[in-house]
């Protein structure tokens, strides 16, 4: 293999919530299909990078089956080093090229496919190889994911990018392209009295893009490769592929597959669908797109049934305020029936413990404000209850994968419930590694870890509440 960007400039780790497989078999049972139970399915991930997003996956799910595989040898290598520091025998890593994974898995044989931020970053032959690669894998009930730079939007992001570019013209030296990159994206930010609103524009981006960090900008915007795509481009590469357009993961656009009630309904619902979608990329200038496919034989109802909803589970990050609204961040929601917002503030209350969306919602109207909550992102959708701890058992056990990224010296490591948590203290890392299902908790308030003993039962609590614990 030769060395890549990637090899030279480490992308960050990230875990994508959007691209699990759970997420998708939700869009799929929403729409009448019925894909794979995930927990026991066979993942693949293309050009996951250090596969962290994949390995955060399978590591709450052990009877899964985790495949992934990325150009670079370096990134591989460090997803190997935390997969057997987690111990995880379900993940299986390697170094591939999307030109020549075709021949190395065989047909239908993956239940969920992820293929994150790659799709675009790629030229045109290695863009046909992949989409011919999901179509090769993905099993006759599979789901897949695949997300894009698109148009309109995009074409915001090349102007911007062809500005940095000549900015860095004549800068060879990495760390001072970067810190070139960063002062003008600074000066540029700075909004002007009466600016056009072209510029208004690009300076938003500009804004955007310094709260990103220098890796994500060198790749992101100054790869080599930077090709948005248009929605109905790919929707029809797909389909010479035998992929069908189902919906997109992204805010606001989970429920996009299905025909409006105002609507007309055509004889190619399929068509429909996407054309409603493009015009809404044009009307909202997304230049983002989270695109789930199905197989072309999956003929999925493109009628929102809300009944589907009633045997998943949800939980909530909405916080109740006094005057009755809720908030997500400095978002405020109001939600209007006083026993649905009773309801979801109990749901929210035990979060990330997941409620059954039934005694939550009894009423088909109810049903439907949770579909409309759940494509806003207030809430989550889930098909089965939590696999980590609602609270410390008498053992406690932090996950495998938490205590091996701490292990590793990192900070911000990966919940059970596919989350960053950020554990600052030392103490309360050291807590977290020493809690490994062997230890009673009296038995971890003894041990020299920085945390004074009666906190310990503190922390652990604080724990299981981001999904740190198995037990």
């Amino acid at each position: 293999m030769t060395s890549t960007s990637y090899d030279r400039v480490r992308y960050p780790s990230g875990v994508f919530a959007q691209t699990h497989p759970e997420r998708l078999a939700i869009s799929a049972k929403l729409h009448g299909l019925d894909p794979a139970a995930p927990s026991q399915s066979r993942i693949l991930e293309i050009g996951g990078g250090d596969s962290l997003n994949l390995i955060s996956i399978a590591s709450a799910w052990p009877e899964c089956e985790a495949h992934g595989f990325d150009l670079s040898e370096t990134a591989i290598a460090k997803g190997r080093e935390l997969v057997g520091a987690a111990g995880l025998g379900n993940v299986h890593l390697a170094v591939d090229d999307v030109r020549e994974a075709h021949d190395r898995y065989p047909a239908k044989s993956f239940d969920y496919v992820i293929c994150h931020g790659l799709y675009s970053w790629v030229e045109p032959d290695v863009r046909k190889a992949l989409m011919a690669l999901v179509g090769h894998v993905l099993s006759e009930n599979g789901v897949a994911i695949l997300s894009y730079n698109c148009m309109p939007g995009g074409h915001i992001r090349m102007i911007m990018r062809e500005m940095l570019q000549a900015e860095m013209e004549g800068i060879d030296d990495l760390e001072q392209r970067m810190a070139a990159t960063r002062r003008f994206l600074e000066q540029f930010a700075a909004g002007q009295p009466n600016d056009p609103a072209l510029r208004t524009v690009l300076r938003e981006q500009a804004r955007y893009l310094l709260g990103r960090g220098n890796s994500s900008i060198f790749h992101d915007e100054l790869g080599e490769s930077f090709h948005p795509q248009k929605l109905a481009d790919v929707a029809a590469e797909a389909r010479s592929c035998g992929l069908r357009y189902l919906a997109d993961a992204a805010r606001t656009c989970n429920l996009e597959g299905f025909l409006r009630d105002d609507q007309v309904h055509s004889e190619d619902p399929d068509a429909q669908v996407l054309r409603a979608a493009v015009r809404k990329d044009y009307a909202a200038q997304h230049f983002f797109r989270q695109t789930i496919f199905v197989r072309s034989s999956q003929v999925p109802d493109r009628n929102l049934e809300v009944a589907r909803a009633s045997g998943l589970y949800l939980s909530s990050p909405l916080a109740r305020q006094q005057d009755g609204s809720f908030l997500l961040g400095q978002e405020k929601v109001d939600i209007y029936s006083p026993d649905l917002a009773s309801a979801i503030e109990r749901a929210a209350a035990n979060s990330p413990q997941r409620t059954p969306v039934s005694e939550v919602a009894p009423t088909r109207e109810h049903l439907h404000t949770v579909l409309q909550l759940f494509a806003d992102w207030y809430l989550n959708l889930y098909l089965a209850p939590a696999p980590f701890a609602a609270e410390p058992g008498e053992y406690p056990e932090t996950s495998p994968l938490a205590r091996a990224m701490l292990a590793m010296g990192e900070q911000s490591v990966a919940s059970l419930d596919h989350q960053l948590a950020r554990v600052d203290l030392p103490g309360v890392r050291e807590l977290l590694r020493a809690a490994d299902g062997r230890k009673t908790i009296g038995e971890l308030a003894g041990i020299g870890h920085g945390v004074h003993a009666d906190k310990v039962m503190e922390v652990l609590k604080l724990a299981a509440k981001e999904a740190l614990l198995t037990r």
